[in-house]
């Protein structure tokens, strides 16, 4: 399957739903349907739980640490092989880190860039980073700590020096486009297609109830799935 073919089918079941030709108009043309996309994979991917975005997940590898800190603006956005996109759309202020903050999903340090000693670094909050700096809970070599305040991932150890580390984060999805099929797992797709019908829809007038259908649809879906994240 080439890329852009599964986009091509979206647009066709979202033409489906929102009774082309029969209501065909302006509003229906192919690039407000595919914005009405894009802007549904925003929404579902700022309110589904992180753990159904894996599709998502990127590693950036060996970045410099030396300095104790990161810009997490400045991290690579890795594009699928294949998915035909060549640049990620850039939401939240031009980051391309989703969630911002909570977007970090785990870090892994190397202290003075030794390969066989690394360790994964434990999260802690930038409210109490004061305790981390003595006593039972300082931070070390050993018990490498991070936190993110504002853009910048910084890291609390002993040696700074040549330290490296692996960041793992997640990613704001790729623009949609005829090239470019959604990053999100297809299980979802159904739930993005209902989205965007609610976006498409007058919010007002006769067609209001399948706007509001639409979206509720939707939100519940999403509810359930967060919910069984929280039973675990």
């Amino acid at each position: 399957m080439a890329a852009g073919d599964i986009t091509d089918d979206l647009l066709v079941q979202l033409g489906e739903r929102l009774e082309e030709p029969e209501l065909d108009g302006d509003q229906w043309s192919l690039d407000f349907k595919l914005d009405k996309l894009n802007e549904a994979q925003i929404k579902f991917v700022n309110m589904i739980h992180p753990s159904y975005l894996t599709e998502l997940e990127v590693v950036d590898e060996n970045v410099d640490m030396s300095s104790g800190e990161k810009n997490i603006e400045t991290l690579s956005a890795a594009v699928p092989v294949g998915s035909g996109c060549t640049t990620c759309n850039q939401y939240a202020n031009g980051s391309v880190v989703l969630h911002g903050a909570k977007g970090i999903l785990n870090v892994f340090v190397r202290p003075g860039g030794d390969f066989l000693n690394g360790k994964w670094a434990t999260p802690v909050d930038f409210r109490a980073v004061k305790k981390y700096f003595s006593g039972l809970y300082k931070y070390s070599d050993t018990n490498i700590l991070y936190y993110v305040f504002g853009a910048k991932l910084r890291i609390l150890l002993t040696t700074l020096e040549d330290t490296t580390a692996d960041i793992y984060w997640l990613k704001i999805p790729c623009e949609i486009t005829q090239s470019a099929d959604p990053e999100i797992n297809s299980a979802f797709f159904q739930i993005l297609l209902d989205i965007a019908e609610s976006l498409c829809w007058p919010k007002e007038g006769e067609f209001e109830a399948r706007r509001v259908g639409a979206w509720v649809v939707a939100v519940e879906q999403i509810r359930m799935m967060n919910q069984k994240v929280f039973e675990k």
